[in-house]
């Protein structure tokens, strides 16, 4: 991800990392930019029913389980230590999964990121996003779809009025697919209504709203 500032807050965006394996320890690092202080919020989806633990240090925020696909949301305020560390992520079996970290900097020193989760209620291509609730001004909401294809979903459309930060796709039958998009800007304080990304074949998946306090 590229640096971006904003001027009428101090929050902007970091970096991001991560892994579309099959694995039950799927790992990466964490890029060697993010610094002590920043918001980490780190997001794993499975197919349903797999258990995902996180290291040590990290809180559960949230987590979904739809028909197909299950996502879970963690976070953690970096330390001077965290940056080209390996963080990974225990399951209870060998299984796809998509691992995604996003980092900003310029958020509230204690649980600066808060999580709304959603799941399709059927096979579709049009994935819509929770609905954000923004109560500080300065607040960034950060939407993450994944779903679970069965090697159909190739493309991600993200919403109009949004940036896309990272797209991935895994390999085989039945992978897991994600999209990382948000404004580009703080958001309005209030009801955030969840936009809606498309895939280029009908699927089902969770979708996730991030909202980072700025500090």
């Amino acid at each position: 991800m590229k640096n971006l500032r904003r001027t009428r807050t101090d929050v902007r965006l970091g970096h991001g990392a991560g892994v579309n394996t099959n694995s039950a320890t799927p790992t990466f690092t964490v890029p060697s930019a993010v610094q002590a202080g920043d918001a980490l919020a780190l997001l794993a989806t499975t197919k349903t029913g797999v258990t995902q633990t996180a290291p040590a240090g990290w809180t559960l925020v949230g987590q979904s389980s739809g028909t197909a696909a299950q996502t879970s949301v963690w976070q953690k305020v970096a330390t001077g230590s965290d940056a080209g560390s390996s963080v990974a992520v225990s399951l209870s079996e060998l299984t796809k999964v998509d691992l995604r970290l996003v980092a900003y900097s310029g958020t509230a020193a204690s649980a600066p990121v808060s999580a709304a989760i959603s799941s399709d209620a059927s096979l579709t291509t049009d994935h819509p996003a929770p609905t954000a609730t923004v109560s500080t001004p300065g607040s960034w909401v950060v939407w993450y779809w994944a779903d679970k294809s069965g090697a159909t979903t190739t493309s991600w459309t993200a919403p109009a009025d949004t940036i896309t930060r990272s797209t991935s796709f895994g390999t085989g039958t039945t992978y897991i697919s994600s999209l990382v998009a948000d404004a580009g800007e703080s958001s309005a304080v209030g009801s955030v209504p969840g936009p809606v990304a498309s895939t280029n074949a009908a699927s089902r998946g969770n979708a996730v709203a991030l909202v980072l306090k700025p500090a």
